[in-house]
Order: C-alpha cells, then structure tokens, then sequence
C-alpha cells in the first residue's frame, strides 16, 4: 500500500531533475534600477591589525577603521558603509537615499599621477584617467578590473587609507589586503559625507 504512493512520488520527482534547465520559466529578469548587489566590506590580512577591519566612506576617501559620518534614511547607529554593486554596468556605488538625485559612485585613477586613489563622488563621474567601471565580486572577494589586491595605508589613530595602487612608493608601512564582501540583515540608505 505505502509503495503504491511513494513510486508516483519517485517518478515525479525524476521527472523534474530530469527536465531540461531551459523548459521551466523562472522568475523575471529584475529591472536595471534593482539590478544591485548590496553588503558591507571587511579586510581580510591574517596577523595584521586590519583583519576584519571595517571599509567605510567618509569625506570622499575610502577608509579601514574609519568612523561614518552620514545623513542617513533612519536612525542606523554604527550601521557602517553600505555599497550596491550594480551588476549589469560593473560600477559600485555607495548605497543611497530613498529618491535621491544624485548617486555617489567610486572611481580611481590608476595612472602614476592618480596611484589607485579610491575616491568616491556625485555621479556621473568624467576625467580622462578616471575609472568607475570594472568592479566584481569574484568568489569571496570584491575587485576592480580583475584586481583583487587592495592597500590600506596608515593615517592617524588605527585608520587607514585605502588605495589599489601604492600611493607613495617609499612608504614601507602600508598593507595588502583582499576586500570581502559581507552579507547585511538589512541596509539603510546614507548620504555620505
């Protein structure tokens, strides 16, 4: 008797494995606007004090360490740095306001003039050696043009400033280090400072 219930089961659910991937419809593709990808960032340098450390955005640089100071949707106390990968164009943006005009956008000149500065302002960004393209999360890591070394120099009172280039050649104290990405239980939108 069970067997006369569990057989029909067993073919249906051959049946199903066994359909081609393309035969069932799945859900439609999100619009462009949702086509974002949004979480935090931490550091990843075993034995260093920037293990784990929190990227933030503050006064158009990127930051390890960095306190947020940022005109925010509600009251997100210590919430960090949220950024919004848009996946279609490669561009990773900080993630904003609820019906704000303007988007603030990374970019990055890395040119021998620029040295991989990350920088963050109002989009759309232009400059000949500026870059706002390129950006993926590659495993368990977020890079730039295939590029998925990152460097954090030290600034004042255990900050960082972040680059993907080595800002000053003679500097010995800076760090390499990979960015991952982190997932959120929920994301405020910030306009940051």
């Amino acid at each position: 008797m069970q067997l006369t219930t569990i057989l029909p089961a067993l073919a249906l659910a051959l049946t199903a494995t066994a359909a081609p991937a393309g035969s069932c419809p799945g859900p439609a593709p999100a619009p462009v606007e949702d086509n974002l990808k949004l979480f935090g960032l931490v550091a990843i340098r075993s034995g260093s004090p920037i293990q784990y450390a929190s990227v933030t955005a503050q006064g158009s640089n990127i930051w390890l360490n960095q306190a947020v100071t940022a005109d925010c949707d509600s009251d997100a106390a210590n919430q960090g740095t949220v950024f919004a990968l848009k996946e279609d164009t490669k561009e990773l943006f900080l993630y904003g306001q609820e019906g704000a005009r303007e988007k603030q956008i990374l970019f990055t000149d890395r040119s021998g003039m620029g040295r991989g500065v990350l920088q963050y302002g109002n989009a759309p960004i232009s400059g000949g050696r500026l870059e706002t393209q390129g950006w993926a999360v590659n495993g368990t890591h977020l890079e730039f043009a295939g590029q998925d070394s990152w460097i954090a120099c030290p600034y004042k009172d255990g900050t960082y400033v972040v680059s993907l280039g080595l800002i000053d050649g003679s500097r010995t104290d800076c760090l390499g280090f990979a960015a991952r990405p982190v997932e959120l239980d929920s994301a405020v939108g910030c306009v940051y400072n």
